[in-house]
């Protein structure tokens, strides 16, 4: 973590302010290669307590930071602060992760249509603030057709999950696959009535189709295999279109252009010689 820069660049900066004492050093790789730091500035200060790590980057690499950046914060509760790129960019880096369906248990991502290839696409462990890609068929999950789609994130309490040396991928040593196969069987045991509570929320039937296409559009249906969804007993057919029941404010126009095309057609004449 703390000598990671060291893997992109040579030399880096580190500010750090505790107490009113403001210390700045320019962390560098000594002769045999360690890294080494050296004091650039040790002042008082009224600045508020705080790190500040400026790593430069190459032009060419601030895509790939970006990208890199998105996924890794998703999950951060406390989101860094981003210098050096334009605020828009910032905004994507920080935006809360968005989800159709959340517990503590699990929760379906919105997907994002606007950058696909930036966020996860995939299901994650996430494991504090951490999202690692997870495999279930590496993990040996039995049966895990319900939960292998690609927005799913699936929260585990800090301890249960054991990460590689690289700390970028779980290591499915047994008692992670244990711990990742007993998630898994909670979530399947509540899915479908986790689905089916959603769309019963809803206000209105409208509203439940509308409830029901995000879930179907985000891969919950898929993932759950659940039947066709009801909204107060009533099946909702078709639920992979918003068309089946349209919005009633919007009925009025429907009508006026149905019927221009009926008079449209009575006007069409075919002649035969």
């Amino acid at each position: 973590g703390s000598k990671s820069p060291f893997s992109y660049t040579d030399s880096f900066t580190v500010q750090t302010i505790c107490n009113g004492k403001k210390l700045v050093y320019t962390m560098a790789l000594g002769p045999t290669g360690e890294p080494t730091p050296h004091l650039m500035i040790n002042a008082e200060t009224d600045q508020a307590n705080g790190t500040k790590v400026t790593v430069p980057v190459d032009r060419y690499d601030i895509n790939r930071f970006i990208e890199a950046a998105q996924k890794s914060f998703r999950a951060f509760a406390v989101k860094p602060i981003v210098y050096g790129v334009e605020d828009h960019i910032v905004a994507q880096i920080v935006a809360p992760q968005q989800y159709v369906f959340k517990n503590d248990v699990y929760g379906i991502r919105v997907k994002d249509t606007d950058h696909p290839f930036l966020r996860s696409q995939h299901t994650y462990a996430i494991q504090g603030p951490v999202g690692y890609k997870l495999n279930l068929s590496d993990a040996e999950v039995p049966n895990f057709g319900y939960c292998d789609f690609e927005n799913l994130d699936i929260f585990f309490p800090i301890g249960q999950l054991d990460p590689t040396a690289s700390r970028e991928s779980l290591s499915y040593d047994s008692v992670t696959k244990a711990n990742i196969t007993a998630m898994v069987n909670v979530i399947e045991d509540r899915l479908f009535d986790d689905m089916q509570d959603y769309i019963n929320g809803a206000s209105n039937l409208y509203e439940a189709h509308i409830r029901a296409k995000l879930l179907n559009d985000n891969g919950a249906f898929k993932c759950a295999k659940m039947p066709a969804p009801k909204y107060n007993g009533q099946v909702i057919r078709n639920w992979g279109s918003y068309f089946d029941f349209p919005d009633p404010r919007m009925m009025n126009g429907f009508a006026f252009y149905a019927s221009k095309l009926k008079k449209t057609r009575k006007s069409i004449r075919v002649e035969h010689s």
